[in-house]
């Protein structure tokens, strides 16, 4: 069986819907009907944590392999600036490890 994958990104909001770039709609933030800055401002976080993950990811993964492949000491030279265990475990959250 093969694995379902989102809608591709870039994804934007649009008052408290979110579309894809076809302006297919992916859903909406609408809880209440009544407070709606706040349904605007969730599609809006939504959107730019969306949007973004690939690329933060991407950017734990160059800090990953510059711990663990490209010092001289076995990835011990960065190890007082960067906490590995985070880097990997953050990387393991976002399925990327």
């Amino acid at each position: 069986m093969s694995e379902i994958k989102h809608t591709p990104t870039p994804w934007v909001a649009i008052d408290e819907y979110i579309y894809s770039q076809d302006r297919f709609e992916i859903g909406t933030t609408t809880t209440s009907g009544f407070d709606y800055g706040t349904d605007d401002a969730n599609a809006a976080h939504i959107v730019k944590c969306v949007n973004m993950h690939d690329e933060l990811v991407e950017a734990l993964k160059e800090i990953n392999d510059l711990n663990e492949n490209h010092s001289p000491f076995g990835g011990e030279m960065y190890q007082d600036r960067i906490d590995r265990e985070l880097v990997r475990e953050t990387l393991k959250k976002a399925g990327a490890l």
